[in-house]
């Protein structure tokens, strides 16, 4: 056989890359260039902020669509309090993924793993569904994994108080 084929061995690193997303946990790093050049790093943008939202995202999701009002109006009220905002598209085309930023106005960091399901961040993140929100703190831990934008919203004005 080749590969792997103790299937012990399989399950073991599924769940220990299960465990390193649960809260608490720092989940692993991703430096990808941006839309408009320069390199997005989101240890160093955790860092920097009080929080970190990661959302996976992508232009053919019609989830995403819908949700993208309520995003960018979190966006636009919690960015000066320290919460930095990464969208994260799992899109393979990135004329498609572009036009998307433009329509839906996300105007905060955005990168393209330009890989679908199989990009990087998404299988580092176990990422099987769009939209999916991660919240970091600025010790790179996730503080937070909310399901939807009012999820997010609520975890927000908790934090910011």
């Amino acid at each position: 056989a080749c590969g792997d084929a103790e299937i012990s061995n399989v399950i073991k690193g599924t769940a220990e890359s299960i465990q390193n997303l649960a809260i608490g946990k720092t989940p692993p790093n991703f430096s990808m260039e941006m839309l408009n050049g320069g390199k997005y790093d989101l240890y160093a943008s955790a860092a920097k902020n009080k929080y970190t939202l990661i959302m996976f995202w992508s232009s053919w999701c019609t989830h995403c669509k819908q949700e993208s009002p309520k995003i960018t109006a979190l966006y636009k009220n919690y960015s000066a309090k320290k919460v930095a905002f990464v969208g994260y598209s799992v899109d393979t085309d990135v004329n498609a993924w572009r036009t998307a930023l433009t329509e839906r106005e996300f105007t905060f960091t955005n990168v393209c793993g330009q890989k679908g399901w199989e990009s990087k961040g998404a299988k580092d993140y176990r990422v099987t569904k769009t939209p999916a929100f991660y919240v970091l703190d600025k010790n790179m831990k996730i503080v937070a994994k909310p399901r939807t934008p009012e999820e997010l919203e609520a975890f927000l004005k908790l934090g910011s108080k």
